[in-house]
Formats: structure tokens, C-alpha cells, sequence
């Protein structure tokens, strides 16, 4: 919670100090108490006793993966194949949609799962939360997206991290692997794991510059970049912060490729504010004959209306395909891949995601464009040269 909620006010770039009538403490009651009437723990309920129990042995194997995003799964895929077969993977069922490695709630009967859901601990982690929120609200001041946030994750994170729990006391590995770097999951897993097991984070995007309260997830942190390391190893002394590139090009390697032309142009969105992303896609499109779309993983062809010069693709193969994006992971990936990528940076929140947030994605010799115009002449420029 202390994570996600200072990584949030951060993005929105000013905590605010200024009070307010309603008392924050009452909010956090009627809101703990929506909670335990309203959807996500009726989700948790309901959803879970859909979720068929098969259970596999968990033991035989060094070390155990939790997946808490589709990303994960896949980096996790590519590491050696030493490594695979010395790892367990399950994912977050409760999350995820079915996946051919097994999930944590699949590993419980319908009758443990029940046990979980109507225990004291359950709720009293949500309360703990609550607290938190309430303490860090009066502080700050109240901010309605984020407990909302709160209210409709949080509850299946204390969930699966239970389960997680038993599987972690029940079972030894060497080693326990995810993904997640500062979201609430992850750091729920660490604080299960300290002092019992090594934490490892092979992580599925660039991880915030600035300190967080409750760190990142990961005794062992395989960095995506030397910046990211730099920051990462300012933050956390006391982590182990890893730039391995013989890693790195396995992990984030782009595999195989529809083909596209050498002076196409692929617009990577980014999931926060489609609007903007909207616009881009707008601009480009009504400028050039071609443009290709590829969706970040929580977006969807439904966020966007795209012209009928554009088309959205899964993959591409072309190295001199210019790739445009704003301020994400995408940067440091194409870079891994040997692509050309161009940042653009069109408003505040870019801004700081780029310069202060996210600043391990300003690696290698990173193009920035700063208006539409400006990226209009730069395309007209770079389809020249590649004509």
C-alpha cells in the first residue's frame, strides 16, 4: 500500500496538503465496509469457486515462480533452459485468464478456499490496508481514484498472497521468482518470503527511479538497463542489482515477426491516457500512407478508433522500421532488439514519467520529440532516408 500509494501521488505530481470536511477516518470505515458487502470480495468468492482444483506436487524443483501478469509469463519462458527445469511456475489464477502452467488456486479445494474467505486474517489484512490508506490520506489529502484502486484490487491480492503463503510454509525452494516489481503483489510476497527464501525479480517492465518505502520485490533485481541499475542501486543498497545481458537479450528478445517494409512506421500505445495515444495514432495516420498499431498488454482494439491506413499487429521483423512510443519499456526493449525507437514526450506526466519516474528508459542515444510538428517533419525526414 505505502508503494503504490506514494508511486501514484508521485505520478500525479503534487501531494497535496490541503484538508477537507468529511473526516478521512469515517471514509476509510465506510469504505472497509463497502468492501466487505460490495464486488471484489463477492468476485473473490464467487470467481474462486469456479476455478477447478488440481492440484500438483510443488515439490522437486529448486525454485518456484508466481506469475502475477501475462508478461511475466512470457519473459520467464525465455530465460536458459537450465533454469526452466529447475523452476516451478504457477500463475495467479484469480487474474489471469487460463494458462497451460498450473494456478495458485488451483492448488486449494473448494473447502480450503472457503476457509481463507471467511477467516479473520483476510479481512483484518484489508483493514491493516485500510489503516494504512487513512494515515497516508490524512497526510496527503483524499484522492477518490485511489481508493478506488484500493478497494477493487487490493482485497485479490491479500487473497492469492494467503494461499501464496501456505504453499511458501508447506514446501523449501532455493529460490522464489516473479515479475512484479513495486506493485502491491509483489511487495505482499516479499515480506512472506523475507528471511525464509531468496527473492528473485526478473522484471516484467522498468521499475520507478524514485525510492519507494517498501522497495521493490527481489533480493536479486536483474536491472533492464545501466540506468535503471544506477537508480535501482542509489535506492536499495542493500539489493543486489544485476545487469546481465546475456539475460536481458533472452528475456526481452521480440522472437519471431510478421514482415513489415524497412521505412514503416509502428506506434507502440502505452495504456495511460488513451486519449493521447489517440491523437498520436490520429496524427500519423492522416499524415502517412501507413501506420501500424501495437497495443500494450492491458490495452485493447476496442480503447481505439484507428483509420483504415492503420492496422494493428502482434509482432514485426524489419530492423529499419522506425518504432515510436511514448515513455515506457518499449524503449529499452528496442534497444535490446537492435530497433530504432523515438520517444515522444507531449505532456507533463511524460515528461516526469521520462526524466524522473522512469528514468532508467533514457538509454542509448534516445530521440525525444517534443510536439506534433515536430514529429510530423521528423517522419517526413526519416521516410526520405529510408526510401
Amino acid at each position: 500500500m505505502l508503494n503504490y500509494f506514494y508511486f501514484h501521488r508521485y505520478e500525479l505530481s503534487n501531494f497535496r496538503k490541503n484538508g477537507f470536511n468529511i473526516s478521512i477516518f469515517a471514509k476509510s470505515i465506510s469504505f472497509f465496509l463497502a468492501t466487505v458487502l460490495f464486488l471484489p470480495v463477492f468476485y473473490i468468492f464467487f470467481k474462486s469457486l469456479f476455478i477447478s482444483h488440481k492440484k500438483i506436487n510443488l515439490r522437486g524443483r529448486k525454485n518456484i515462480c508466481f506469475a502475477f501478469c501475462n508478461t511475466t509469463i512470457n519473459k520467464i519462458n525465455k530465460l536458459p533452459n537450465k533454469i526452466l527445469s529447475e523452476t516451478l511456475l504457477l500463475y495467479d489464477d484469480l487474474k489471469l485468464r487460463k494458462s497451460r502452467y498450473s494456478g495458485v488456486i488451483e492448488q486449494f479445494s473448494i473447502l480450503e478456499r472457503l476457509g481463507v474467505f471467511f477467516s479473520g486474517k483476510f479481512y483484518s489484512e484489508i483493514y491493516k490496508e485500510t489503516q494504512k490508506l487513512d494515515l497516508l490520506s490524512k497526510r496527503f489529502g483524499y484522492d477518490h481514484k485511489t481508493w478506488l484502486i484500493f478497494f477493487t484490487r487490493f482485497p485479490l491480492d491479500i487473497f492469492v498472497n494467503i494461499l501464496i503463503t501456505k504453499i511458501l510454509n508447506e514446501n523449501t525452494y532455493k529460490s522464489v521468482i516473479s515479475g512484479s516489481t513495486n506493485e502491491n503483489y509483489g511487495i505482499l510476497l516479499q515480506k512472506t518470503c523475507d528471511q525464509k527464501f531468496q527473492t528473485v525479480c526478473i522484471p516484467h517492465g522498468m521499475s520507478p527511479s524514485i525510492y519507494l518505502p517498501n522497495k521493490v520485490f527481489g533480493d536479486t533485481y536483474y536491472a533492464i538497463t545501466k540506468e535503471e541499475q544506477i537508480a535501482l542501486q542509489n535506492n536499495y543498497p542493500d539489493k543486489k542489482i544485476i545487469l546481465d545481458e546475456g539475460i536481458n537479450k533472452k528475456v526481452y528478445s521480440w522472437g519471431n515477426y510478421n514482415v513489415v517494409d524497412n521505412n514503416d512506421l509502428v506506434y507502440f500505445t502505452n495504456s495511460r491516457d488513451n486519449k493521447l495515444d489517440q491523437m498520436i495514432i490520429d496524427h500519423i495516420s492522416s499524415n502517412f500512407k501507413q501506420l501500424y498499431v501495437k497495443l500494450h498488454p492491458l490495452n485493447k482494439n476496442s480503447d481505439f478508433k484507428i483509420a483504415k491506413n492503420a492496422e494493428y499487429i502482434e509482432n514485426f521483423k524489419e530492423l529499419n522500421a522506425l518504432i515510436i512510443t511514448r515513455p515506457s519499456t518499449i524503449i529499452a526493449e528496442a534497444n535490446l532488439n537492435n530497433r530504432k525507437v523515438v520517444c515522444l514526450v507531449f505532456s507533463e506526466a511524460d515528461y516526469k514519467e521520462l526524466n524522473y519516474l522512469y528514468s532508467g528508459n533514457k538509454s542509448g542515444n534516445l530521440r525525444i520529440i517534443k510536439s506534433f510538428n515536430e514529429l510530423t517533419q521528423y517522419l517526413k525526414n526519416w521516410k526520405k532516408r529510408n526510401t
